[in-house]
């Protein structure tokens, strides 16, 4: 059994935001390294993964100039694909009477019925007070997202794809900024020391980010922080 057909709605919207995401992702991995990676194996590797390479590689061939703004966009994507692990990958469990039917309906009920009948009740959508959601990181039972929190987590995705030009953006001068960042060797491997410190410092912060992830402080921290490179997004509401 399902929850009700507005919340599957909200939750189909939020794969297919998520899924555009991650090709955009995968695509921008690729523009700063295809010397080192196919574009399709980019695109399909996990989101993690992809975050890692987009902040390794910004680490490593581009002045901080350009690096520091992609290094905090990327934070900002690994929050909202956060949300999405939480929305599409928790349990959800129905308690309490509405999971129930009564058995002398099922055996009053032909036996070629019985399998349809059964089929039928798997797939029914539900609105019930009686859901829970079992968080992909815990094994406690907690109040399940409700229309409003889904809606934010997909607009938070879809504007961060499409609602400002900033994947488009950070795709489109991926080249421009490698050679830009390696005009010189000097550029990329003299750097001064606060520097090389402050690229360095936001590969880190991405890597703690995604440690600490399934963490109430780390949720906290990115609802209600947000990268520079993003702001616009969130004054027009992508992400609560």
């Amino acid at each position: 059994m399902y929850p009700d057909e507005e919340t599957l709605m909200e939750v189909g919207r939020i794969a297919i935001a998520a899924g555009r995401l991650d090709a955009e992702l995968g695509s921008l991995w690729w523009h700063l390294a295809p010397d080192l990676v196919d574009e399709t194996h980019a695109r399909k590797a996990p989101a993690s993964r992809v975050r890692s390479k987009i902040a390794e590689l910004a680490s490593r061939r581009l002045s901080a100039d350009f690096s520091d703004p992609l290094l905090n966009f990327v934070i900002e994507v690994a929050g909202a694909q956060t949300q999405r692990n939480e929305a599409l990958h928790s349990r959800w469990l129905l308690r309490g009477r509405d999971a129930m039917r009564p058995v002398s309906e099922y055996l009053q009920l032909d036996e070629g019925d019985r399998a349809a009948y059964l089929d039928e009740w798997d797939r029914k959508a539900r609105s019930s007070e009686g859901w829970r959601r079992q968080p992909n990181y815990s094994l406690d039972l907690v109040e399940p997202h409700g229309l409003d929190d889904l809606q934010a987590i997909e607009r938070r995705l879809a504007l961060i794809t499409e609602g400002q030009p900033v994947v488009l953006h950070h795709r489109q001068h991926a080249r421009s900024w490698l050679a830009a960042g390696l005009e010189g060797s000097a550029r990329v491997t003299t750097r001064s020391p606060a520097t090389s410190s402050r690229s360095n410092h936001g590969a880190q912060s991405l890597r703690t980010h995604d440690r600490t992830a399934a963490t109430d402080e780390g949720r906290a921290q990115r609802r209600s922080g947000g990268a520079a490179a993003v702001v616009g997004i969130r004054r027009r509401g992508g992400a609560r």
